[in-house]
């Protein structure tokens, strides 16, 4: 048995609201997708994007606010740039302002390539999570 205990809890941003259907679900399955890599990788994904689909009556701010208050229970955040649609994604901006405010470290999919971003260092997924979650597990004793 997996001992969930000793994984950290990782947020998964990205974009969630869109102008059609196809694109709404494209972001669902891409963070979906973001949270089982973290799981490989040793985390456990917190994965917001299907959780409050159904309850269309609530207003959004509700729903953001429930969002904010997982992630400040998470260790750390993973966003799903999608072709930097993520950050231009008001909800993710505010979910990455969160974290960064909550000194949590922030892991992209990918570095984003608008030049606007050209010149920072952005933590990877692919390259910099695994070691990152081995680190904190060591930490732990886990």
């Amino acid at each position: 048995m997996i001992d969930l205990a000793t994984r950290p809890r990782i947020y998964v941003g990205g974009p969630h609201r869109s102008s059609s259907r196809w694109d709404l679900v494209q972001n669902v399955r891409r963070a979906e997708d973001l949270g089982l890599l973290i799981f490989k990788l040793g985390g456990v994904p917190v994965v917001t994007h299907r959780m409050y689909e159904n309850y269309s009556d609530l207003p959004e701010e509700c729903w953001a606010e429930a969002c904010r208050s997982l992630l400040s229970t998470c260790h750390a955040m993973a966003v799903d740039v999608s072709r930097e649609r993520s950050l231009d994604s008001s909800g993710t901006m505010d979910e990455i302002a969160v974290a960064q405010q909550d000194l949590k470290p922030i892991f992209y999919d990918e570095p984003p390539v608008l030049p606007k971003y050209q010149g920072h260092d952005f933590l990877t997924v692919a390259g910099d999570l695994e070691g990152w979650i081995a680190r904190w597990r060591a930490q732990r004793g886990g």
